[in-house]
């Protein structure tokens, strides 16, 4: 019983980040949106580490697993973003808001299509992700500084792109 519990626990964290949204959408029109959206912000991170850092200590590594990972990572940063956009009126937000989930949504196709590069993760995704977690609570305490880190994370997250080509022409 023990054992498959530890099997189960790196799933099971990247399963949560799936629903952190919802707490969100619960203190909407709260004064505690702020604070909840520090602690969800930072529990995602957390958990996103630890899920990764136990699977591989445990060797409970999967495809599945893997895949998990990454879901519930861009649901909750997409649906996080989404929802600041309703909190904070801003085109630039938007527009970086569609480009993250089109770029999301063309790595997650990558994956299902065993590019072997997509799946391959280095120091710029890890940075581009921390980038992420971190611009969400800023966002909504400082929209100029959010948008400034949620540019770069876009930006870092086209090195994807880049590298992506570079393993096609050779």
């Amino acid at each position: 019983m023990k054992t498959n519990l530890k099997k189960n626990i790196p799933n099971l964290l990247s399963l949560s980040r799936i629903f952190l949204f919802i707490p969100l959408i619960v203190v909407y029109n709260n004064d505690y949106f702020l604070l909840c959206l520090i602690v969800v912000s930072l529990y995602s991170l957390i958990s996103d580490e630890l899920d990764g850092y136990y699977a591989k200590k445990w060797n409970v590594t999967s495809e599945f697993g893997a895949i998990l990972d990454s879901l519930g990572d861009k649901i909750f940063v997409i649906s996080v973003l989404f929802i600041l956009i309703y909190k904070i009126p801003s085109v630039t937000l938007l527009i970086l808001s569609i480009m993250t989930l089109i770029r999301e949504m063309i790595r997650l196709s990558c994956k299902h299509n065993k590019v072997k590069k997509s799946i391959d993760v280095d120091k710029t995704s890890i940075i581009k992700a921390w980038l992420q977690y971190f611009s969400l609570p800023l966002l909504y305490y400082d929209v100029n500084l959010g948008l400034l880190m949620l540019s770069i994370s876009v930006f870092l997250g086209f090195k994807f792109y880049i590298d992506l080509y570079k393993s096609w022409k050779h």
